[in-house]
């Protein structure tokens, strides 16, 4: 396998179908890139996202709590975007994996120095749909992210040769919410 220099990606992002869309140069926001770099593509969240620490535990419930209170009432509850210690979000970007491509999440370094941790998955070739990412707040203080904010880095990697075995998997097609696992009646995998 080779890593996909910045060239490479931006041509696997024209025509038919594209690994990316919407596709962007280099851009930046609010003191964070996004879009093309030099062997990574940044991602945005789609969702705002309120990352508490675990030890918060407690104080969550009780905003939990109100949220139910005011979906009781038929009011918007207030803390729905609040999420004690780990969250699942979804990109801003759709990706369509030809099948000679896999990706990987990696961290964003800005936010990796604030103690936010984007799990590493990994994206076979064939996948196609939005990104579920997996969030997970280790610092000691509240984490707010706002929706748009650049949450992570995809590495391209080209196999030798196309798989006889793309992925046709649960996630495939995934829409632009997180999509939670959800395993068969019964089973717990």
């Amino acid at each position: 396998m080779a890593v996909l220099p910045a060239q490479t990606i931006a041509a696997l992002c024209t025509g038919i179908s594209p690994l990316i869309e919407p596709f962007n140069e280099r851009q930046a926001s609010n003191g964070m890139t996004w879009g093309l770099g030099p062997c990574t593509y940044d991602f945005r969240l789609k969702q705002r996202r309120v990352m508490m620490p675990f030890w918060h535990l407690p104080l969550w419930w009780v905003y939990k709590l109100i949220d139910f209170a005011f979906e009781l009432i038929g009011a918007s509850p207030p803390f729905v975007d609040h999420y004690c210690g780990f969250a699942l979000g979804s990109t801003i970007e759709y990706v369509l994996f030809p099948n000679d491509v896999c990706g990987v999440v990696l961290d964003k370094s800005s936010w990796a120095r604030r103690g936010l941790a984007v799990q590493n998955t990994k994206f076979d070739p064939g996948f196609c749909g939005y990104p579920t990412v997996e969030l997970s707040n280790h610092s000691l203080r509240t984490l707010v992210i706002a929706a748009g904010t650049p949450i992570c880095q995809f590495k391209f990697d080209r196999l030798e040769a196309p798989t006889d075995l793309p992925y046709t998997g649960r996630y495939q097609h995934q829409g632009d919410a997180p999509t939670p696992y959800k395993p068969a009646v019964g089973v717990w995998k």
